[in-house]
Protein backbone atom coordinates (compact mmCIF):
# COMPACT_ATOMS: atom_id res chain seq x y z
CA UNK A 1 0.00 0.00 0.00
CA UNK A 2 1.34 3.43 -0.95
CA UNK A 3 1.88 6.26 1.50
CA UNK A 4 -1.02 8.19 -0.07
CA UNK A 5 -3.39 5.27 0.45
CA UNK A 6 -2.44 4.99 4.12
CA UNK A 7 -3.60 8.56 4.74
CA UNK A 8 -7.27 7.76 4.01
CA UNK A 9 -9.47 5.25 5.83
CA UNK A 10 -12.48 3.68 4.14
CA UNK A 11 -14.81 2.08 6.71
CA UNK A 12 -18.33 0.99 5.76
CA UNK A 13 -18.49 3.52 2.95
CA UNK A 14 -17.10 6.39 5.07
CA UNK A 15 -13.89 8.14 4.02
CA UNK A 16 -11.79 9.73 6.77
CA UNK A 17 -8.46 11.54 6.50
CA UNK A 18 -6.29 14.11 8.26
CA UNK A 19 -4.76 17.04 6.43
CA UNK A 20 -2.61 20.01 7.35
CA UNK A 21 -3.87 23.36 6.06
CA UNK A 22 -1.55 26.39 5.70
CA UNK A 23 -2.91 29.76 6.84
CA UNK A 24 -0.82 32.78 5.83
CA UNK A 25 0.38 31.06 2.67
CA UNK A 26 -3.17 29.99 1.76
CA UNK A 27 -4.59 32.22 -0.99
CA UNK A 28 -8.17 31.21 -0.18
CA UNK A 29 -7.86 32.25 3.45
CA UNK A 30 -6.23 35.50 2.35
CA UNK A 31 -9.13 36.22 0.00
CA UNK A 32 -11.52 35.74 2.94
CA UNK A 33 -9.50 38.00 5.22
CA UNK A 34 -9.21 40.75 2.60
CA UNK A 35 -12.96 40.56 2.07
CA UNK A 36 -13.59 40.90 5.82
CA UNK A 37 -11.14 43.82 6.08
CA UNK A 38 -12.93 45.57 3.20
CA UNK A 39 -16.28 45.09 4.96
CA UNK A 40 -14.73 46.48 8.15
CA UNK A 41 -13.42 49.49 6.22
CA UNK A 42 -16.83 50.23 4.72
CA UNK A 43 -18.63 49.84 8.06
CA UNK A 44 -16.21 52.18 9.84
CA UNK A 45 -16.35 54.86 7.15
CA UNK A 46 -20.14 54.73 6.82
CA UNK A 47 -20.51 54.74 10.61
CA UNK A 48 -18.31 57.80 11.06
CA UNK A 49 -20.03 59.68 8.23
CA UNK A 50 -23.47 58.84 9.62
CA UNK A 51 -22.55 60.06 13.11
CA UNK A 52 -21.06 63.23 11.64
CA UNK A 53 -24.20 64.01 9.65
CA UNK A 54 -26.46 63.36 12.65
CA UNK A 55 -24.39 65.54 14.98
CA UNK A 56 -23.28 68.40 12.72
CA UNK A 57 -25.47 68.16 9.60
CA UNK A 58 -22.34 68.40 7.45
CA UNK A 59 -19.54 66.22 6.07
CA UNK A 60 -17.02 69.02 5.76
CA UNK A 61 -13.50 67.79 6.40
CA UNK A 62 -14.53 64.44 7.88
CA UNK A 63 -14.08 62.14 4.88
CA UNK A 64 -10.23 62.05 4.86
CA UNK A 65 -10.17 61.40 8.62
CA UNK A 66 -12.82 58.68 8.31
CA UNK A 67 -11.02 56.85 5.50
CA UNK A 68 -7.68 57.17 7.27
CA UNK A 69 -9.06 55.76 10.51
CA UNK A 70 -10.83 52.93 8.67
CA UNK A 71 -7.63 52.07 6.80
CA UNK A 72 -5.71 51.96 10.07
CA UNK A 73 -8.27 49.63 11.67
CA UNK A 74 -8.29 47.34 8.63
CA UNK A 75 -4.49 47.19 8.65
CA UNK A 76 -4.50 46.36 12.39
CA UNK A 77 -7.07 43.62 11.72
CA UNK A 78 -4.83 42.01 9.09
CA UNK A 79 -1.76 42.41 11.32
CA UNK A 80 -3.53 40.65 14.20
CA UNK A 81 -4.50 37.86 11.81
CA UNK A 82 -0.88 37.41 10.71
CA UNK A 83 0.44 37.48 14.29
CA UNK A 84 -2.17 35.01 15.50
CA UNK A 85 -1.53 32.65 12.58
CA UNK A 86 2.23 32.70 13.22
CA UNK A 87 2.39 32.73 17.02
CA UNK A 88 -0.61 30.57 17.96
CA UNK A 89 -1.11 28.34 14.91
CA UNK A 90 2.42 28.35 13.50
CA UNK A 91 0.92 28.92 10.05
CA UNK A 92 -1.09 25.69 9.97
CA UNK A 93 -3.99 23.86 11.49
CA UNK A 94 -5.15 20.25 11.26
CA UNK A 95 -8.45 19.09 9.77
CA UNK A 96 -10.11 15.70 10.15
CA UNK A 97 -12.60 15.10 7.33
CA UNK A 98 -15.28 12.44 7.37
CA UNK A 99 -17.39 11.75 4.29
CA UNK A 100 -20.26 9.30 3.74
CA UNK A 101 -23.33 8.99 1.51
CA UNK A 102 -25.38 11.46 3.57
CA UNK A 103 -23.02 14.21 4.64
CA UNK A 104 -19.47 15.47 5.04
CA UNK A 105 -18.00 16.84 8.25
CA UNK A 106 -14.76 18.53 9.17
CA UNK A 107 -13.10 19.07 12.53
CA UNK A 108 -10.59 21.95 12.61
CA UNK A 109 -7.93 21.53 15.29
CA UNK A 110 -5.13 23.66 16.67
CA UNK A 111 -1.98 21.54 16.75
CA UNK A 112 0.49 22.19 19.53
CA UNK A 113 4.10 21.28 18.78
CA UNK A 114 5.10 19.25 15.76
CA UNK A 115 7.93 19.68 13.25
CA UNK A 116 8.74 23.22 12.15
CA UNK A 117 8.63 22.08 8.51
CA UNK A 118 4.82 22.01 8.76
CA UNK A 119 4.87 25.82 8.91
CA UNK A 120 6.31 26.24 5.40
CA UNK A 121 3.64 24.75 3.14
CA UNK A 122 1.67 26.52 0.42
CA UNK A 123 -0.75 23.70 -0.37
CA UNK A 124 -2.56 21.19 1.87
CA UNK A 125 -0.15 18.55 3.18
CA UNK A 126 -0.26 15.08 4.71
CA UNK A 127 -0.12 14.71 8.49
CA UNK A 128 -0.39 11.86 10.96
CA UNK A 129 -3.59 11.30 12.93
CA UNK A 130 -4.05 14.03 15.53
CA UNK A 131 -6.85 14.68 18.02
CA UNK A 132 -7.44 17.77 20.17
CA UNK A 133 -11.00 17.80 21.52
CA UNK A 134 -10.42 20.90 23.66
CA UNK A 135 -9.32 23.04 20.75
CA UNK A 136 -11.50 21.95 17.83
CA UNK A 137 -14.41 23.25 15.76
CA UNK A 138 -16.70 20.76 14.03
CA UNK A 139 -18.91 21.50 11.02
CA UNK A 140 -21.23 19.19 9.10
CA UNK A 141 -22.87 19.66 5.69
CA UNK A 142 -25.54 17.42 4.17
CA UNK A 143 -25.21 16.63 0.47
CA UNK A 144 -28.80 17.77 -0.08
CA UNK A 145 -27.70 21.32 0.81
CA UNK A 146 -24.91 21.34 -1.80
CA UNK A 147 -25.97 22.83 -5.14
CA UNK A 148 -22.54 23.11 -6.80
CA UNK A 149 -19.08 21.60 -6.52
CA UNK A 150 -16.22 23.91 -7.44
CA UNK A 151 -12.90 22.24 -8.19
CA UNK A 152 -9.54 23.92 -7.66
CA UNK A 153 -7.52 21.09 -9.15
CA UNK A 154 -4.14 22.81 -8.96
CA UNK A 155 -4.50 23.25 -5.19
CA UNK A 156 -6.33 19.95 -4.63
CA UNK A 157 -9.27 21.75 -3.04
CA UNK A 158 -12.97 20.95 -3.46
CA UNK A 159 -15.40 23.74 -2.55
CA UNK A 160 -18.99 22.78 -1.72
CA UNK A 161 -21.37 25.63 -2.57
CA UNK A 162 -24.91 26.34 -1.47
CA UNK A 163 -27.80 27.66 -3.53
CA UNK A 164 -28.64 31.20 -4.57
CA UNK A 165 -27.02 33.54 -7.05
CA UNK A 166 -23.90 34.12 -4.91
CA UNK A 167 -23.20 30.39 -4.54
CA UNK A 168 -21.75 30.84 -1.07
CA UNK A 169 -19.15 28.33 0.06
CA UNK A 170 -20.51 25.86 2.61
CA UNK A 171 -17.23 24.01 3.11
CA UNK A 172 -13.79 23.68 1.57
CA UNK A 173 -12.39 20.18 1.40
CA UNK A 174 -8.58 20.17 1.45
CA UNK A 175 -6.84 17.11 0.00
CA UNK A 176 -3.14 16.48 0.70
CA UNK A 177 -2.40 14.40 -2.40
CA UNK A 178 -3.74 13.15 -5.73
CA UNK A 179 -4.97 9.82 -4.37
CA UNK A 180 -7.21 11.37 -1.73
CA UNK A 181 -8.29 14.16 -4.07
CA UNK A 182 -9.46 11.75 -6.75
CA UNK A 183 -11.31 9.48 -4.32
CA UNK A 184 -13.01 12.37 -2.53
CA UNK A 185 -13.97 14.09 -5.78
CA UNK A 186 -15.59 10.95 -7.13
CA UNK A 187 -17.39 10.31 -3.83
CA UNK A 188 -18.62 13.91 -3.58
CA UNK A 189 -19.72 13.99 -7.22
CA UNK A 190 -21.70 10.77 -6.76
CA UNK A 191 -23.25 11.87 -3.45
CA UNK A 192 -24.38 15.25 -4.79
CA UNK A 193 -25.75 13.72 -8.00
CA UNK A 194 -27.68 11.10 -6.04
CA UNK A 195 -29.03 13.64 -3.57
CA UNK A 196 -30.24 15.97 -6.31
CA UNK A 197 -31.78 13.11 -8.28
CA UNK A 198 -33.88 12.27 -5.22
CA UNK A 199 -35.09 15.83 -4.56
CA UNK A 200 -35.50 16.70 -8.25
CA UNK A 201 -32.92 19.50 -8.47
CA UNK A 202 -29.71 19.71 -10.46
CA UNK A 203 -26.19 19.88 -9.07
CA UNK A 204 -23.30 21.44 -11.02
CA UNK A 205 -19.55 20.95 -11.11
CA UNK A 206 -17.30 23.92 -11.88
CA UNK A 207 -13.57 23.74 -12.60
CA UNK A 208 -11.03 26.47 -11.94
Amino acid sequence: MSTDEKNIVDTNGRLRWFVGVPIITNILIWSDMLFFSAILWLLVVSGILTIQVVLTRTLAGVLPAATGFATLLSACFLLLFICGALVIYRNRYIVLYSLDKNCVSCENMLKLGGPISESFHIRPFSVKAYYSARKSITKQICWADVSNIKILERLKIIALQGGGQRKHVLMRIYCPNDTIYERVFEAAKYAVAKSHTINGSVGRIEYE
